[in-house]
């Protein structure tokens, strides 16, 4: 069994009365397969990003698209339910329920985004 870290700041001034200072680390158990990474280039065409699983995944998703331009990008339900949409730059990290099928999918309706990805297996 092999562990990943996780950590979360949020900060800054003029967002509340006080100053915004929150920080959240999780250390995550995993397991074979542990890791499923690299980068996909993403149409209008929804791909497979994740697929159904025995087991809860960890999942980190990054649209590695410019700033300024309209690159988003939906991650899905395989029944087309968005569950998130990624301006360039944007990232996410959260828990996949077992049995959840997830894809991706240009939200511009034409040309290609990128995104790199990678996803731990639960222990």
């Amino acid at each position: 069994m092999s562990t990943i870290t996780s950590k979360l700041t949020l900060s800054g001034t003029g967002v509340t009365s006080d100053a915004l200072s929150i920080t959240q680390s999780s250390t995550f158990n995993v397991t074979l397969p542990a890791v499923e990474s690299g980068t996909l280039n993403v149409t209008a065409t929804p791909a497979d990003l994740v697929p159904a699983n025995a087991k809860r995944v960890y999942l980190y998703v990054k649209n590695t698209g410019t700033i300024g331009t309209s690159d988003n990008v939906h991650i899905q339900t395989a029944a087309g339910v968005n569950v998130a949409d990624l301006a360039p730059t944007e990232w996410l990290f959260f828990p996949v329920e077992e049995s959840l099928n997830l894809k991706v999918d240009a939200a511009t309706g034409s040309g290609t985004s990128t995104i790199e990805y990678s996803y731990f297996t639960a222990a």
